[in-house]
């Protein structure tokens, strides 16, 4: 008797632990489907906001509204929207912070990314297996898989890298150019040069690709956007590596 109560426990106690587990996976779900929700929701209001904007300026030029009402219309509209983003954003970050927290690594992307990750083979997926491959193989550490988020709350062209669902690190890249690096040797940069790139903050300008030649003859070092995202994830890596064992 003593043999079949003992057993009888066991079975409980595994079932129990199975039934702890299923309701944290579907908690997990429908977290991550409000977030979706949220995400669509904040989409249609920008896409909203827009088409307001539009017939203002549509009754404006046909003289149905005078510049001070349409002004005046605008600002708010512009303010419902700022009201209704910064709600959403809240709301938004506390769901992700949750999440966030049950991955190691999570790289975040604006919807003007999200080309980068539309398919299996896409360039960023290639290069960030490429990444963890040659990472184990020169450090002998195998790093956690990379987890991709779309995230609508970016700035369309923003990227945010987070480990431990805590932001190690952003930018901002752009599809139809490529930045070219200034190297320190050089004494006259571009006339235009305008920003420091983020990863190792040296002067940087995003050119045209036609004029990639032009600017490598002039001593800069010009990298396409995906390559700016993977540099930053290895830096990122390297420096936090030895807590994503």
């Amino acid at each position: 008797m003593i043999f079949n109560y003992s057993f009888l426990l066991i079975i409980l106690l595994i079932g129990f632990i199975f039934l702890i587990v299923f309701v944290i996976f579907k908690i997990i779900a429908v977290i991550r489907s409000f977030t979706r929700v949220s995400e669509v929701a904040a989409r249609f209001t920008l896409d909203s906001m827009q088409l307001k904007l539009m017939v203002i300026e549509t009754e404006l030029s046909l003289g149905d509204i005078t510049k001070e009402q349409a002004i005046k219309r605008e600002n708010i509209v512009k303010k419902e929207y700022s009201y209704l983003k910064s709600i959403n954003k809240i709301s938004l970050k506390i769901i992700r912070n949750i999440l966030n927290n049950n991955d190691i690594i999570v790289l975040e992307i604006g919807y003007a990314l999200f080309t980068l990750v539309d398919h299996d083979e896409s360039k960023l997926l290639l290069k960030i297996r490429e990444l963890r491959k040659s990472f184990a193989e020169e450090n002998g550490v195998k790093i956690p898989k990379i987890r991709i988020i779309d995230n609508a709350i970016l700035e369309p062209k923003e990227y945010k890298i987070l480990i431990f669902g805590i932001e190690a690190g952003c930018g901002i890249v752009h599809m139809d150019l490529l930045l070219a690096v200034r190297n320190n040797d050089i004494k006259h940069g571009i006339q235009d040069e305008k920003i420091n790139e983020t990863i190792y903050n040296l002067p940087a300008i995003w050119i045209k690709p036609e004029k990639r030649e032009q600017v490598e003859k002039g001593g800069y070092t010009v990298t396409e956007p995906v390559d700016i995202i993977i540099t930053h994830l290895k830096k990122i890596i390297s420096a936090y590596f030895l807590t994503l064992q």
